[in-house]
């Protein structure tokens, strides 16, 4: 089949804009950069940058390709363009260190536009200096362990318990979204006093979970793409919040507030804070996001990695037997307590091991930028691995691997059968 042509010179045409324009982009680059002190790399394509090899999934037990190749290449430290910015890439652990510990002092956040948009140009993660201060100072108030100890545990090991009686034996199910259902039923209950099963709760975990889809993905807004999807998804969300939030405002004036100020973080913040609408919406929504998708990662990695440690479940399991004999031998019965949480110390260990194991990895971020709600994780994580053991043993139901792309995922969402277990306790 010949090619016509005018269809031959419409080819040449645009092969001579794309290399035209490719070299106008590098050619401008380097002249806007030309001077300054920065680290060896490549900015990549015109627009793209590097942001596909950067987001090329890998197994999470790796660097991937884009950071072992570039590591070889320049070293730890390297230039780059993510995400439409040009951005300087640290594979080194004390640097970040450094960085998070002088951030504020010696380093300005700086996020990609792209970023900002979904999360909220006011929200606590895009926040720096004292406005970042004051929302983190909120959100440690509000999950602290007085209120983990008398608010959280219990709703937590409810949530749980409930998504368990769900499942069935030797049927299939994908881990991760069992996972989610938990986290985002304990989360949107202690932030919006919202129970599951509701429609709305339903509705708003659906929306999150379009909306996560989006936060990860090229940020390419037209039409059908996970980008413009999450977009639609936040202002869902928004428009729910900003509802409950007026619902509330108008309950308060009429000095009826069915909830309680103290019951959840809309009371809480609308009692405690000048926040103004949008910093109030942001941070709900920031927390709401973080507050269940870290988490329920986090569980099913631990139950991925567990099914490949018999050892190390033999020593988990009888640790939480001994916790439920000791209850007994105390005359209790029913719910976990506090004392009962702070006595599961194999378990705890282990998670503070996995996260602080060296001073390169830091689960959960460094200096003011570290998580407020990291002691909300390790209890919620810890309280689903000690029901999970004492009543199921599992078995891979398809190969699922974990993959960074670049945040973990599995590709099919961890699909496994359960077993019902009957121990002597």
């Amino acid at each position: 089949m010949e090619i016509s042509p005018w269809l031959s010179l419409i080819l040449l045409f645009f092969s001579a804009l794309v290399a035209l324009v490719t070299a106008w982009s590098l050619k401008g680059t380097e002249k806007r950069y030309k001077g300054l002190n920065l680290p060896p790399g490549s900015m990549g394509w015109p627009l793209l940058g590097e942001t596909i090899a950067f987001r090329k999934g890998h197994p999470c037990t790796r660097l991937g390709e884009y950071m072992e190749k570039r590591i070889n290449k320049y070293g730890k430290i390297f230039k780059s363009n993510l995400h439409g910015a040009p951005t300087v890439v640290s594979a080194d652990a004390e640097l970040n260190r450094f960085i998070l510990h002088n951030d504020g002092r010696l380093f300005e956040p700086s996020w990609p536009t792209s970023l900002v948009n979904i999360l909220g140009k006011k929200s606590m993660i895009i926040a720096s200096g004292d406005t970042h201060h004051y929302l983190k100072s909120l959100a440690i108030n509000f999950m602290s362990v007085p209120r983990l100890c008398s608010h959280f545990l219990g709703d937590a090991e409810q949530s749980i318990l409930q998504t368990f009686s769900t499942w069935v034996e030797h049927t299939p199910f994908p881990l991760k979204e069992e996972a989610i259902k938990m986290s985002f039923n304990l989360i949107v209950k202690h932030i919006l006093s919202k129970k599951p099963g509701e429609p709305e709760t339903e509705q708003l975990r659906k929306l999150f979970m379009c909306f996560m889809r989006g936060a990860v993905a090229m940020p390419i807004n037209l039409p059908g793409t996970a980008y413009r999807k999450a977009l639609k998804s936040r202002a869902a969300i928004l428009t729910i919040i900003y509802r409950l939030m007026a619902e509330r405002i108008h309950q308060k004036k009429d000095g009826w507030d069915e909830i309680g100020e103290d019951s959840d973080l809309l009371g809480f913040i609308l009692e405690q804070s000048n926040l103004d609408a949008e910093q109030f919406a942001d941070l709900l929504l920031g927390l709401l996001f973080g507050g269940h998708e870290t988490s329920s990662t986090a569980m099913t990695l631990a139950i991925y990695f567990l099914g490949d440690s018999r050892r190390a479940l033999e020593e988990l399991r009888e640790e939480h037997i001994q916790i439920v004999k000791l209850k007994k031998e105390r005359g209790e019965t029913g719910a976990l307590t506090w004392q009962d949480y702070k006595k599961m110390e194999f378990t705890r260990c282990t998670l503070s091991a996995s996260t602080t194991r060296d001073d390169s990895y830091m689960a959960f971020s460094h200096g003011i930028r570290r998580c407020p709600g990291q002691e909300l994780a390790k209890m919620e994580i810890t309280i689903f691995l000690h029901h999970f053991v004492l009543n199921f043993d599992w078995e891979s139901a398809e190969l699922d691997h974990p993959l960074a792309s670049p945040f973990p995922e599995f590709p099919k969402g961890l699909p496994i059968k359960v077993h019902k277990l009957s121990l002597d306790m």
